[in-house]
């Protein structure tokens, strides 16, 4: 598992926890390194504009919510989500049922947010993100895609785009915010359709705007009657 915590611009910060998946080393490069992981986590959040404060990898063997941290590292994320006031967390369901040793993402959000954090972001792969702050809950799906080469890097490439809507912006509205939900999604749909970062190389603009109009589409629905 690798953590790193990033000031948005504003003062604004967001804790960003991606895991090591699994504890092999391979030439493949669908599969690469942790560390490799990392850096281009890392590199993603420099490049536009953000400040890593802190970054590392730790090695995870299984995704049981009982084991997955450990408990001497579910103390330390408490305290550090204690004491950095962040305003953004960043973590999957694994982590998140660990951190709140419960099943229930609901009751989890209640107990993070009660420590400190404005907002809770939770990954969960192909069934989309939950984003809870201490009044509404938003979630988006994952946008449908019949090919699929790579899904590796897509969490990080949802945090970089995430918080890079928001660096952007400026805007940390409501509404802003579940719009930067929905772009990170987006920019997460295009890494999974390559390995590595090939796909984002290639990505226009006008491919974001489209299928972030496409999410639109797909998530919007009438008022019953």
């Amino acid at each position: 598992m690798s953590e790193s915590a990033a000031k948005i611009s504003g003062g604004q910060s967001a804790f960003v926890v991606h895991p090591k998946q699994g504890g092999r080393r391979t030439n493949d490069p669908a599969r690469r390194t942790p560390e490799a992981s990392l850096a281009e986590a890392v590199g993603l959040a420099q490049a536009i504009g953000l400040t890593v404060r802190h970054a590392e990898v730790v090695s995870v063997q299984t995704p049981n919510p009982k084991t997955f941290l450990g408990e001497g590292r579910i103390t330390t994320m408490k305290g550090v989500i204690a004491e950095e006031k962040i305003d953004v967390l960043i973590i999957n369901d694994g982590e998140a049922r660990a951190l709140g040793q419960d099943s229930n993402l609901v009751k989890v959000a209640k107990q993070v947010l009660a420590r400190g954090p404005k907002h809770l972001i939770i990954k969960r792969g192909e069934y989309g993100v939950l984003m809870f702050n201490g009044t509404q809950v938003f979630g988006a799906p994952a946008f449908p895609l019949e090919d699929v080469r790579d899904p590796t890097g897509a969490g990080d490439t949802f945090a970089g785009g995430f918080l890079g809507y928001l660096a952007a912006t400026g805007n940390r509205s409501p509404e802003a915010m579940k719009q930067a939900i929905i772009f990170g999604s987006v920019m997460a749909s295009f890494t999974v359709e390559s390995f590595s970062l090939d796909r984002l190389r290639i990505l226009d603009y006008k491919e974001i705007q489209a299928r972030f109009q496409e999410f639109k589409r797909l998530t919007h629905f009438e008022d019953v009657s």
